[in-house]
């Protein structure tokens, strides 16, 4: 169904400019616009398919939410974003799933939101319900706080000037972003999260390394999650393209919730890669972002 649409990936990042160097320089983010408030800071990115990344920095409230979700959790994936036709309709369909909302605010007509809350829905990540019609480049753009993507240290690095030529930007081609993936405790029942109430279509599954998978596609298959059941089959190893093994101090058990970002550039991004799985790079978690990223040259 084509009420609801796979909008953007959310990242918490100690400082916008943390994310340079990968998504703007190596992946080729362009700039969509930021906004400084004082409880949150939110920019976004826009890559070569059309998908998102948000990356949400502590503003300048003492008792902002995301420096508390920093300290506590350090960088990493928040919430993904769905674009609703009617959030009222969105909403009760939650509910009568008995998905627990919180922060519904639907008193601004150009921009209503709720959240499902990860305790309910069992993915791992917050769900951010939204309708609105307006762009968010322009929405950022014309917004009290506006900022330029040089003000939030997100321009690309320039090539250092030499006797020959000029300093100039270093702007990667833009990359894609064709899918993220995530570990989840129940794949049926997170596959009915994303179909029956978030109107994804199940289009691939199988197994990788003895971990059951499965994609969930929205906006004609140029949006998709992959899920993984987060804890693999007795026996068989927690290791694959999706499920790569992780030596970070926060993963206890094999990670629950969104554990990598996949992206697919024109020339090899020169992340480093600690793995090499059916055609992906699979890099480290990367500190600055919380997540592993894989890569492919498209």
């Amino acid at each position: 169904m084509g009420d609801t649409r796979l909008d953007h990936v959310a990242l918490a990042v100690w400082r916008w400019s943390d994310a340079r160097a990968t998504l703007v320089d190596k992946l080729g983010g362009r700039w969509m616009g930021g906004v400084r408030m004082p409880e949150y800071n939110p920019c976004q990115l826009a890559f070569a398919n059309g998908m998102r990344v948000e990356l949400l920095e502590p503003g300048t409230d003492d008792s902002s939410f995301l420096a508390r979700f920093l300290a506590r959790s350090g960088a990493g994936p928040h919430h993904v974003t769905f674009k609703v036709d009617d959030i009222r309709v969105a909403i009760r369909r939650a509910r009568d799933a008995g998905l627990q909302i919180v922060r519904e605010r639907l008193d601004n007509p150009a921009w209503q939101e709720a959240f499902l809350h990860p305790r309910s829905t069992g993915v791992g990540f917050v769900i951010q319900l939204a309708q609105s019609d307006i762009a968010p480049g322009a929405a950022m753009a014309s917004a009290p706080g506006a900022v330029s993507a040089a003000e939030a240290g997100l321009s690309p690095t320039a090539v250092p000037e030499t006797a020959a030529a000029p300093a100039t930007p270093n702007a990667a081609a833009p990359a894609s972003i064709p899918f993220f993936s995530a570990a989840v405790p129940d794949l049926d029942d997170a596959t009915a999260l994303l179909t029956e109430v978030l109107h994804g279509q199940a289009v691939v599954e199988g197994a990788d390394h003895g971990v059951r998978f499965r994609m969930v596609s929205w906006q004609a298959d140029t949006a998709r999650i992959v899920l993984t059941e987060s804890v693999p089959a007795e026996g068989s190893p927690a290791e694959g393209v999706l499920t790569a093994a992780t030596d970070d101090p926060r993963a206890e058990t094999p990670p629950m919730g969104i554990t990598a970002l996949a992206a697919t550039a024109g020339a090899d991004p020169g992340l480093p890669a600690e793995n090499h799985i059916d055609g992906w790079d699979v890099t480290p978690i990367l500190p600055e972002l919380g997540v592993r990223l894989l890569t492919k040259i498209r």
